[in-house]
């Protein structure tokens, strides 16, 4: 089976939250062929169904078997007993032909514990706002139960969730279950001597992946529930399943918790849903984005992406925003900036009578001098504009900064300090 979450989610025959009654495993014997690499262990459980999600409701309560391997990482036979973390978790699990045993499948991002075929949740019971009513998909009853357990973390972690000046992702904690390929050895918990914040953080950051692979439309209800809880880390998560449901009005609410998604869990996630929607007719949600984009505090990388949707919204409202963009030290995004202003120029009606040779020649355009003489559209250049000079189009907006202003009601935005604080990166040779 293939490691990853969406199918542990999708082709699953049994998700259960159930409690480890006993679990044992046997490391298994070298090869020769690889020597330096500790062999697969085989990791035998029973565990007490306490709830089930997906699959037939009368196991609840009822013992099932269930095993799994794993390739270890290196390390002490002894941290094995370092605490008791695995005792509730999330099982996906895949029942073997005979019907009576399963397979565990593989769902915890950091190979914690016992390879990640279990995810651990500290206990506690969906209350009346999480759990699913009678007749709800599995996926409404896992989101239940996936938001109890990130919200009862969240209240006994203060402080554990951020991760301060984070650029691409939940930053670094240590993964792996740390074991030798001695004898037979009990199960007694995650391995690892790792502190309770770390520990709090690796189940939040796997329970919030889980959660980003259920289908937005079935979990809109505990999104919603999520992102009015007052930490910011469960404001995130639900803010995420608004964005993932193309949801316009979501990137309202994403400006007014902007600087304070940054150091969260999903905040990379965030920014790549933030980003994919499309922003046509909705001018509330493009000056949102435009805002954002000039913000101080950023989201990594949601800069990277708001110029090509403000250029795909076809709006002159988006010029404001873009201009200033011109002057990013990042020549990525100056690039990316230009591609979308000549975009607008090609596609706004309004603008094309300011064209001239040297905006079409910035731009690389024949179809804003076509539309000025009333010609129709170059339906030969499939793809659109692929490329612009940045230099001579910053130097034609300087010239024509008036009438831009006259036709878009507003003048370009100041770009933001962090601009000047960062060293210049120079466009790239042609």
């Amino acid at each position: 089976m293939r490691n990853s979450q969406q199918d542990a989610i999708l082709k699953s025959d049994l998700i259960v939250v159930g409690d480890l009654a006993s679990a044992s495993c046997v490391a298994g014997q070298g090869t020769p062929e690889y020597p330096n690499q500790p062999p697969p262990s085989a990791c035998r459980a029973t565990i007490q169904v306490v709830r089930v999600l997906k699959g037939p409701a009368d196991l609840a309560g009822r013992p099932l078997s269930v095993q799994w391997e794993f390739r270890p990482f290196t390390g002490s036979i002894t941290d094995l007993a370092a605490t008791s973390e695995a005792h509730h978790a999330l099982w996906f699990l895949k029942a073997q032909p005979s019907g009576r045993n399963y397979d565990a499948m593989w769902a915890g991002l950091h190979q914690q514990p016992v390879g990640g075929y279990l995810v651990p949740m500290p206990e506690g019971d969906p209350g009346p706002s999480l759990a699913a009513v009678p007749g709800s998909s599995y996926q409404r009853r896992l989101a239940g139960e996936i938001a109890t357990a990130l919200q009862l973390i969240a209240q006994q972690n203060p402080g554990s969730l951020i991760w301060p000046n984070q650029q691409a992702g939940p930053g670094s904690v240590r993964s792996g279950t740390r074991f030798g390929t001695g004898d037979r050895f009990l199960l007694k918990g995650v391995a690892g001597p790792s502190s309770q914040p770390e520990r709090a953080r690796r189940q939040f950051t796997t329970l919030t992946s889980l959660f980003r692979e259920l289908e937005p439309a079935e979990i809109q209800d505990v999104s919603e529930y999520l992102l009015n809880r007052p930490e910011i880390p469960l404001k995130a998560a639900g803010l995420l399943g608004r964005l993932r449901a193309h949801d316009a009005e979501a990137l309202l609410t994403m400006e007014r918790l902007y600087s304070a998604l940054r150091d969260t869990a999903d905040s990379y996630h965030l920014a790549n849903a933030a980003t994919a929607i499309d922003l046509t007719g909705q001018p509330a949600a493009l000056q949102a984005v435009g805002r954002m984009s000039l913000a101080e505090t950023q989201v990594f990388p949601f800069e990277n992406g708001a110029p090509y949707q403000l250029g795909h919204a076809q709006s002159v409202a988006a010029l404001p925003y873009l201009v200033p963009m011109l002057l990013h030290p990042q020549s990525s995004i100056r690039s990316q900036s230009t591609l979308a202003i000549c975009a607008t120029f090609e596609s706004v009606a309004a603008l094309r009578p300011l064209a001239d040779v040297e905006l079409l020649g910035a731009c690389d355009i024949g179809t804003v001098a076509a539309n000025r003489i009333g010609r129709h559209l170059d339906q030969s250049r499939e793809g659109g504009i692929r490329r612009a000079d940045v230099a001579v189009l910053r130097s034609w907006l300087n010239k024509h900064a008036e009438a831009l202003q006259r036709i878009t009601g507003s003048a370009a935005l100041p770009p933001p300090q962090r601009y000047r604080d960062t060293p210049y990166e120079p466009d790239p040779l042609p």
